[in-house]
C-alpha cells in the first residue's frame, strides 16, 4: 500500500512539476522535439542573404528583429535580438546583407500610416543599436513594385546598393567611418534587378535588357528576364527568371556563359528569398526553415545556421528531462517523503484537482479555444483576402496591374493589418507557372517568386480557391480561367492579432479555472488544518508526549476523532506511569551510562546478546577499615560501606564514568573520556574520602583507608547471567593489571598508582615514577599520583621528588649501599612516604642478594 501510494504520489507530483517546467522550458523543448522529428525549428524565418563567406538570416520575436550570421558552411557565428524604432510587427524585410566587418544592413518596409509607408535601411553593428541610415517614401505598393533594393555589394570596405524608385536607380554607398553617401542617379526604365559595379556605376537589368553604365552589353537577351543580379569578384551573376538558369557575364558585357540550371538544381517551391553569395553559390530560403547553398555540382543544406544540432537537441531534452526528474524528486521528498509517504491533504488532493483542471484547460484550449480563435481569424483572412481579389478582377485591370490595386486595396483598411499583403497573378504555361504580374516581370517563372506554392495552386485549380497558413504567413490563391491570383499577408501584424486573441480567450479560461481550483483548495486546507492538528498530536503522542490533548470544536466527524484520541492519550499516560516505575526498578540495577555504553536507550532492549567493544580507562577502587570493624556483623557495617560506595561513586558519575561490579571493598570504573579526565577523577576520589574521614573521625567513627589503580586499553562489555536473571559486566586486560597494582598499592602505601599509558593524562597534577613491577612475563612501570595524599604526605613527596627518583634509579643500577643511604634518610625525614619505607626494605633485602632482579616483587 506504502509503494503504491509513494508512486501515485510521485506521478501527481511529477505532472504538475512538467506543467511548471513547460511555463518556463516549452518553446525549448518544442524546439528541440521539432529539430528531431522534421530536421528543423520552430523559428520561422523571413530572408536570408549571402556576403563574402558569410550568410545572414533574420526571423521576427515579438516585436523585434533577430538576426543570425554564420559561415557559407553552416556553422552559427552569433544572434543578437534587434529593436528598430517601430516594431517589427508592422514591417517587411526589403533586403538583408552581412558585410564583412560583422555588421548586417538590414533593409524593411515600414508602416507609416494606414495608406503608405517607407523603405527604410538599418545598419545593425555587432555590439550598439541599429543605426538607421535612409528613410525613402515608397511610391509603389506593399511589396515594393514600385519600390525595391538591389545589389548589395562590397568594395573596398564599403558597402554600395541600388535603390530602385519608379523608373529611376540612386546609388547608395557607405564606407568605413563615414555615413550613407548618395551616388548617381540613373533612369532604370522598367528595371528588375540592379547592381553598384566597382567604379561605382549601376548594372540595370530587366526583360531582355542589361545596360552596364547605361551601356547595353554585346550579347543577346532575347526570352531572358535579368533578376536578382549581383556582382561577384569581376564579374556579374543573374538569374535568368523566364528559364531559371545562373548566367556570368564580365564587367565588359562582352560575354556571357550559362552557369547551371537552378530549376533543376534545386527545389523552389514555397521560395521566401534568393541570394547570390560571394562565390558565385547561390543562397536558398524555402518555407521559412530550409536553407540551401546551390552551386554547379551539389546542394548543400545549411540549417545548420538555422536550427541547433541533433545532439544539442538531445543533450537538452535529456537535461530538461534530468531536471524534471530532479525537481519532482526533491518536491516529493519535501511533501511526503519525510511525511513518510504522506503528502498534505491539501497538497495531495489540490494537486490531483490541479491535474484534472490543467488537463482539462489544456484540452480545452488545444482542442476547443485555439482552434475556434485561429478558425474565426482565418475566416476573416480568407474573407478578406477573397473580397479584395474577386473586387479587383472584376473591375478589369489587366493582369499586370491587378497585384497593386489588390495590395493598394488591403493596405488602405483601417485596421492596418493586411499592409504587408502581397499579390501576384500566374497563368498555366506549359505544365509549369509563369508570372503575369507581381513583383517580378511578366514571364518570370512562378517558382522564384516569393510565397508561390505549386502545391496550393493544384488544389485551387481543383477547387476553385485554396488557403493555407503557415507560421506567420496566410496565402490566398484563386483560379479563374487558368490564371492564378495568388495573395499572400506575410506581415506580423495579423500574427499578433492572432496571438493577441488567443491569449486573451486562453487567459480567461485558464482564469477561471483557477478560481474553481482556488475555492476547492480553500476548502481542503480547511479540512487539512483539522486533520494536521490530529496528525500533530499523533506525531507528539508517538514521541511519548502522552499529555498531549486535542480540543476542536467542529461539531463533525473531527470533533469525535479528537475526543477519541484525548481517551486514548489518557490510557496510554497510565500505561507510561506504570512502565515507568517498572523501568526504575530496573535501573538500579542496570544504570543508564551503562545502557549508554551498550548504546541502548532502554533496559528492555538488553538481553545476553548485548555487546560493545572500545578502548576506555580502566580503574579499580579498593577500600577498608579497621579490622575491628568487620568483627561486629550490625547494620553500621553496611551502613559505612554505602557511605563510602555513595560518595565516591557519585564523583565518578559527575565526571562521566560508569561503576560495575560493586562489593564490600570496592567496584570497577570504566571512563571513555581519555587518560586526563581518568586521572581527573581518581584524584578527586581521594580527596572526597580524606573529607570523609575528617567527617567519620569528629564523629568517633572509624576511617576507611583507599585505593585506586588506573589503567587504559580495550575494554568488553556485556551482560552474564540466565534467562531469570542478568547483569552488566566487564572484561579487559586492564582490570587485571589495575587489581595488580592495587595489591602494590597496599605495599607502596600509596592512594593511586597508574601505569605508563596513563601517566600522559597526570599532567597538572603531584606524581613520580615508582619502579617496575613484574606481571607474568610483562615488566610494567608503575606511577604514583600523589595529589589525593594527606597535605602533609603530599608535601613532602613533591619536596623529595628528585632525591626519591635518585634513589630508585640508585637502586636499579644495583648501588644498593647508595639507595639504602638515600631511602634511610627520606624515611627519617618523611615517616610517612609508604614508597620510601618499602624501597629502604627493598634496598636492604637486595644488598645480601645482589644477583636478583631488581622489581616491586622482589622479596614477597
Amino acid at each position: 500500500m506504502g509503494a503504491a501510494r509513494n508512486k501515485i504520489s510521485f506521478i501527481i507530483i511529477g505532472i504538475l512539476a512538467a506543467f511548471v517546467l513547460a511555463l518556463f522550458f516549452q518553446p525549448l523543448a518544442a524546439d528541440c522535439l521539432s529539430v528531431l522529428v522534421n530536421g528543423w525549428g520552430t523559428e520561422r524565418y523571413l530572408a536570408a542573404s549571402a556576403g563574402e563567406g558569410s550568410a545572414a538570416v533574420v526571423s521576427r520575436t515579438d516585436d523585434a528583429f533577430r538576426l543570425t550570421t554564420g559561415t557559407l558552411d553552416g556553422r552559427r557565428t552569433g544572434e543578437r535580438t534587434v529593436q528598430l524604432p517601430v516594431s517589427a510587427v508592422d514591417c517587411t524585410v526589403a533586403g538583408l546583407y552581412p558585410a564583412a566587418d560583422g555588421a548586417v544592413w538590414l533593409g524593411v518596409y515600414e508602416r507609416a500610416d494606414s495608406a503608405s509607408q517607407n523603405l527604410s535601411v538599418y545598419r545593425i553593428p555587432t555590439d550598439g543599436e541599429a543605426e538607421r541610415l535612409l528613410v525613402y517614401p515608397c511610391t509603389g505598393a506593399a511589396t515594393g513594385q514600385g519600390t525595391f533594393l538591389s545589389g548589395f555589394s562590397e568594395q573596398d570596405g564599403a558597402v554600395q546598393f541600388v535603390l530602385v524608385d519608379d523608373g529611376m536607380a540612386q546609388i547608395y554607398r557607405c564606407g568605413a567611418g563615414s555615413g550613407l553617401q548618395q551616388g548617381e542617379l540613373l533612369p532604370a526604365r522598367v528595371a528588375s534587378a540592379a547592381a553598384v559595379l566597382a567604379d561605382a556605376t549601376a548594372a540595370l537589368g530587366g526583360a531582355g535588357w542589361l545596360e552596364l553604365d547605361g551601356r547595353s552589353v554585346d550579347f543577346s537577351l532575347d526570352n531572358c528576364i535579368v533578376a536578382y543580379l549581383t556582382q561577384v569578384g569581376t564579374g556579374l551573376f543573374y538569374i535568368d527568371s523566364a528559364s531559371l538558369k545562373v548566367f556570368y557575364c564580365d564587367l565588359a558585357g562582352t560575354a556571357c556563359a550559362e552557369v547551371f540550371d537552378l530549376g533543376r538544381s534545386a527545389t523552389l517551391d514555397g521560395l521566401n528569398s534568393l541570394s547570390f553569395g560571394g562565390d558565385g553559390s547561390v543562397l536558398l530560403l524555402r518555407d521559412g526553415r530550409t536553407l540551401e547553398r546551390v552551386t554547379e555540382s551539389r546542394v548543400d543544406s545549411l540549417n545548420g545556421l538555422l536550427y541547433r544540432s541533433d545532439a544539442a537537441s538531445i543533450a537538452i531534452l535529456a537535461g530538461l528531462l534530468l531536471g524534471w526528474l530532479l525537481a519532482t524528486a526533491l518536491v516529493w521528498y519535501l511533501l511526503c517523503g519525510r511525511r513518510h509517504s504522506f503528502l498534505p491533504l491539501a497538497v495531495g488532493a489540490g494537486g490531483v484537482l490541479a491535474v484534472c483542471a490543467l488537463a482539462a484547460g489544456t484540452l480545452a484550449g488545444g482542442l476547443m479555444v485555439g482552434p475556434m480563435v485561429r478558425g474565426n481569424l482565418v475566416r476573416e483572412v480568407e474573407s478578406v483576402l477573397a473580397g479584395a481579389a474577386v473586387i479587383a478582377a472584376d473591375s478589369g485591370a489587366p493582369d499586370e496591374e491587378l497585384p497593386a490595386q489588390i495590395e493598394n486595396s488591403l493596405s488602405a483598411l483601417s485596421s492596418g493589418d493586411y499592409a504587408a499583403v502581397t499579390a501576384a497573378v500566374y497563368e498555366q504555361s506549359g505544365g509549369g507557372w509563369i508570372v503575369c504580374g507581381g513583383a517580378l516581370p511578366a514571364g518570370s517563372r512562378a517558382a522564384l517568386s516569393p510565397g508561390f506554392s505549386e502545391a496550393l495552386a493544384r488544389q485551387a485549380v481543383l477547387n476553385g480557391s485554396a488557403f493555407s497558413q503557415e507560421g506567420e504567413a496566410f496565402c490566398l490563391c484563386l483560379y479563374r480561367e487558368g490564371k492564378a491570383v495568388f495573395l499572400t499577408a506575410a506581415g506580423g501584424a495579423l500574427a499578433a492579432r492572432l496571438e493577441d486573441n488567443t491569449a486573451r480567450v486562453i487567459s480567461g479560461l485558464w482564469a477561471g479555472i483557477a478560481l474553481l481550483w482556488a475555492a476547492a483548495v480553500i476548502v481542503l486546507l480547511l479540512v487539512g488544518r483539522g486533520l494536521g492538528c490530529v496528525s500533530r498530536a499523533m506525531e507528539r503522542l508517538s514521541g511519548g508526549n502522552t499529555a498531549a490533548r486535542l480540543s476542536l470544536s467542529t461539531g463533525d466527524e473531527l470533533e469525535g476523532l479528537a475526543a477519541s484520541f484525548n481517551s486514548m492519550a489518557r490510557a496510554m499516560q497510565r500505561q507510561e506511569d506504570n512502565l515507568a516505575g517498572v523501568i526504575r526498578a530496573y535501573l538500579r540495577f542496570v544504570p543508564e551510562r551503562v545502557l549508554a555504553l551498550l548504546g541502548k536507550d532502554s533496559v528492555l532492549e538488553v538481553d545476553k546478546r548485548t555487546f560493545a567493544s572500545r578502548r576506555m580507562s580502566a580503574m579499580q577502587v579498593w577500600f577498608e577499615f579497621p579490622g575491628r570493624v568487620y568483627d561486629n556483623a550490625t547494620r553500621a557495617l553496611f551502613e559505612s560501606i554505602n557511605e563510602v560506595i555513595e560518595r565516591t561513586a557519585a564523583i565518578v558519575a559527575r565526571k562521566g564514568g560508569t561503576v560495575f561490579n560493586f562489593a564490600y571493598n570496592g567496584y570497577d570504573v570504566v571512563l571513555d573520556g581519555g587518560e586526563a579526565d581518568a586521572v581527573s577523577t581518581a584524584v578527586a576520589v581521594q580527596q572526597e574520602v580524606l573529607s570523609l574521614n575528617e567527617q567519620r573521625a569528629i564523629d568517633g567513627l572509624p576511617t576507611v583507608t583507599l585505593r585506586i589503580a588506573l589503567d587504559v586499553g580495550e575494554v568488553m562489555i556485556g551482560v552474564v547471567g540466565d534467562e531469570n536473571q542478568m547483569e552488566p559486566a566487564t572484561i579487559s586486560a586492564s582490570f587485571t593489571t589495575a587489581r595488580h597494582l592495587i595489591g602494590l598499592a597496599g605495599r607502596l602505601d600509596a592512594g593511586i598508582l597508574c601505569t605508563e599509558n596513563v601517566i600522559a593524562g597526570a599532567a597538572g597534577y603531584g606524581s613520580r615514577y615508582m619502579g617496575k613491577s613484574r606481571q607474568g612475563d610483562e615488566l610494567l612501570r608503575v606511577y604514583e599520583i600523589f595529589d589525593g595524599d594527606p597535605y602533609g604526605v603530599r608535601r613532602g613527596k613533591e619536596t623529595t621528588g628528585r632525591q626519591f627518583s635518585q634513589g630508585v634509579f640508585a637502586l636499579y643500577s644495583h648501588d644498593f649501599a647508595a639507595a639504602k643511604r638515600i631511602f634511610l634518610e627520606l624515611v627519617h625525614d618523611h615517616p610517612g612516604d609508604g614508597g620510601a619505607r618499602y624501597y629502604l626494605y627493598l634496598a636492604d633485602r637486595l644488598a645480601s642478594r645482589p644477583e636478583q632482579e631488581v622489581s616491586l616483587e622482589y622479596g614477597i
